[in-house]
């Protein structure tokens, strides 16, 4: 079981979206804690550690993934435009 942290950056990012999608994403986000690398994630930078992305609907949640304290800890969640990869 992972422990799962938001930066205060992917916080202020959550607080400015609809409040269904603000369900949808904690909803969604949960998995991590059981499995930190679920179906439809993509590694998106060879970093160390490596930065990780899941979908979910038109947003992207960004994330690390600390294997030796057991933590996942999403850096930014961003709503999808040509913008959110750059």
């Amino acid at each position: 079981m992972y422990n799962l942290t938001y930066s205060p950056r992917a916080r202020k990012a959550l607080k400015r979206f609809p409040k269904e999608y603000q369900t949808l994403i904690l909803k969604k986000t949960s998995v991590l804690q059981e499995n930190p690398k679920p179906r439809g994630h993509d590694k998106i930078a060879a970093k160390n550690p490596p930065l990780y992305r899941i979908r979910i609907g038109d947003y992207r949640v960004f994330y690390f993934i600390d294997e030796k304290i057991k933590e996942a800890i999403i850096v930014d969640i961003k709503r999808r435009t040509t913008q959110t990869y750059r």
